[in-house]
């Protein structure tokens, strides 16, 4: 987390008001303890991470309502590609179809930055 708001406070330092994509809840407390300052948007919603490496299926599959995840997912994926920035890795494959669908804007899009590799559209540090 500390690098992403790293990079973001460089490239944006009156940056304070933040939109937050992500399904761990953890990540949510640590940003909102760590960084006072700033105020982070995100879809209120309980967060579940589906990061069972198994073969089995998880259990709380069996209870998950798919298609409110799908119209969750979409939300974030919304106000991502709106947003004046983003920070993100693009190994990510969300992180990925984000700066593509926000190059669709009309505007020619905003930099993204990313933790991890860059392209011709991306700013890397």
């Amino acid at each position: 987390l500390s690098r992403y708001m790293a990079v973001a406070q460089h490239k944006l330092p009156h940056l304070r008001d933040v939109f937050v994509s992500t399904e761990t809840e953890a990540a949510i407390e640590a940003l909102v303890r760590e960084y006072p300052g700033h105020r982070f948007h995100l879809l209120r919603y309980q967060r579940v991470q589906f990061l069972d490496l198994g073969l089995q299926f998880p259990e709380h599959h069996l209870h998950t309502d798919f298609v409110q995840e799908l119209l969750l997912s979409l939300a974030n994926l919304f106000v991502a590609v709106e947003a004046a920035g983003f920070v993100g890795t693009l190994s990510s494959n969300w992180c990925a179809m984000i700066l593509h669908l926000e190059r669709t804007r009309g505007d020619g899009g905003y930099d993204y930055l990313s933790l991890d590799k860059g392209s011709a559209f991306t700013t890397c540090f």
